[in-house]
């Protein structure tokens, strides 16, 4: 019989695992973000101020020191195609899982342009970013000029959508790098972060599969699809990848999962 969890029990191990009943040091801004499994940020300062309630003595100049001057966090395109922070560490983890056809179809929100022309602009988009910080503008005039595409497509690059960004995030073509006054710059996340090693898909969904479980459970398929922005019936196979690894218990009349080990402090 599946035990019984209080919502008492719960909240206490979530603000654990969350970092709020306790406060990090000011070093580990990415370790927190890792154990978020990213934090959102179409807004950067109200990720900042995520972060601040989590980590000691921090300000917003600490955040953007760890994004531009330590490259120890990411801001990209990732969960259900918002702005997110990520621990750069895990960038590769993110992109490699984004990969499964199980899990994420691709979603063009440029309807008018082929899927050839697509792929061409997105193997563009990484060959301009070779060794450069580049504003979506001059961004867009690189690859208009590499691909000699009209200016029609060069309007798609500059939307403020990303129409044509999202997929280059999504193969970790590109990440944001720091601003040039008001425009926002891009990198390419290799160089920018000094190397890149991707797991396979598989084991990429292993790995974030486990830490969403030891932070966020107990929790369920439906909570997975709604984080990732898939069908909950898609992210109940997804949860095939780690299911012996998981316990069942009882939360508010449901039944949910936690890791196993989890209850005797493990």
């Amino acid at each position: 019989m599946a035990i019984s969890l209080s919502r008492a029990q719960v909240n206490a191990w979530r603000l654990s695992r969350h970092h709020l009943a306790r406060r990090v040091r000011k070093g580990e801004v990415e370790k927190v973000v890792s154990d978020l499994c990213g934090v959102q940020a179409q807004v950067l300062s109200y990720a900042a101020l995520a972060i601040w309630a989590r980590v000691e003595d921090i300000t917003l100049d600490d955040v953007q020191d760890a994004l531009w001057k330590h490259h120890s966090v990411v801001k990209t395109w990732c969960m259900r195609g918002t702005l997110h922070l990520l621990a750069a560490s895990d960038f590769p983890v993110y992109v490699a899982a984004r990969k499964i056809d199980l899990v994420f179809k691709r979603v063009w929100l440029t309807t008018d342009v082929s899927e050839k022309d697509r792929e061409r602009i997105v193997n563009a988009i990484h060959d301009a970013l070779d060794g450069q910080i580049l504003s979506r503008e001059r961004l867009a005039e690189e690859v208009v000029e590499r691909l000699g595409m009209t200016a029609r497509m060069r309007k798609h690059m500059l939307s403020g959508w990303g129409n044509l960004l999202h997929p280059a995030a999504e193969k970790g073509y590109l990440c944001f790098g720091p601003s040039q006054g008001a425009k926002v710059t891009f990198v390419r996340p290799d160089q920018w972060l000094g190397g890149w090693v991707e797991p396979n898909g598989t084991e990429a969904w292993k790995m974030l599969l486990r830490r969403f479980f030891s932070t966020y459970g107990p929790t369920n398929h439906h909570d997975i699809g709604h984080w990732w922005g898939i069908r909950p019936d898609k992210a109940k196979t997804l949860m095939d990848f780690i299911r012996e690894e998981l316990e069942e218990v009882e939360f508010e009349g449901e039944k949910r999962w936690i890791r196993k080990g989890t209850l005797n402090g493990s």
